[in-house]
């Protein structure tokens, strides 16, 4: 039983160099391998493009999102302008506001003396 073993052995391993059939093993004619090397340079140059557009692409789109953070904080400085410039209007319409309703008062008290003269 031990040499059929040893046998199947020899045979499996001598099987290994001797098996030219095997796709993996294949050899492909030098007319081939210039087509197939044509076809990975064309890939290559595809990929290199391809690269090269997203580079370009992720370059506008940083460019784009600057531009957005620069106004918005542009937009934000305006807005907080606005909101002081907004409640310094409230403050002085309180203001006005009391400023009318006291000479509202002097001129009801200054009428009610003219009547009494």
């Amino acid at each position: 039983m031990d040499k059929k073993l040893k046998s199947g052995k020899k045979n499996i391993a001598s099987d290994r160099h001797t098996d030219t059939t095997r796709p993996e093993i294949k050899r492909v004619s030098g007319e081939e391998d210039s087509v197939i090397l044509a076809e990975i340079r064309k890939l290559r140059d595809e990929h290199t493009e391809a690269t090269n557009d997203t580079k370009e692409a992720l370059t506008r789109l940083d460019n784009v999102l600057k531009d957005m953070v620069e106004r918005t904080a542009s937009l934000e400085q305006r807005m907080v302008k606005t909101e002081e410039r907004l409640g310094d209007t409230e403050d002085r319409m309180a203001r006005l506001e009391r400023s009318v309703a006291f000479l509202l008062h002097q001129e009801a008290k200054l009428a009610a003396k003219c009547d009494d003269f």
